[in-house]
């Protein structure tokens, strides 16, 4: 988990954590939660108790909060209307492929979540 700086520039600050996370062998995925959000509590314990590292371990999460970021997010071309919501930035900072959960909570949505990153990192970033 990378957390965003509030002050940044949004695209600008995903192109510079792209390059870090592809320069180690990572792969960068956006993620946006909210504290309020109970899917979005569940990832961050499963992700802090190692749950997705065999299966997603070389992702790095550059972390935006839905209720201070939306609006930059949205400037910059990520658009969502659910969280948690997970998107692969292209080269230019763009989304290039989006996920959203809908606010669904339970072990569904944890291997919804493990599938879809586990898929990006197969593919590279």
């Amino acid at each position: 988990f990378v957390d965003a700086p509030e002050d940044a520039d949004t695209l600008s600050t995903i192109r510079s954590e792209r390059l870090k996370a592809k320069a180690d062998g990572r792969v960068l995925v956006v993620y946006v939660g909210a504290t309020w959000c109970p899917p979005c509590k569940e990832f961050h314990h499963k992700s802090h108790a190692g749950f997705f590292d065999a299966r997603a371990g070389k992702i790095t999460l550059l972390v935006f909060d839905a209720d201070r970021d939306t609006e930059r997010l949205g400037a910059a071309g990520y658009k969502f209307r659910y969280v948690p919501y997970f998107a692969l930035p292209r080269a230019d900072g763009h989304p290039a492929e989006e996920h959203e959960m809908k606010g669904k909570a339970g072990a569904q949505t944890t291997e919804e979540i493990a599938q879809q990153l586990e898929a990006w990192q197969r593919k590279g970033g």
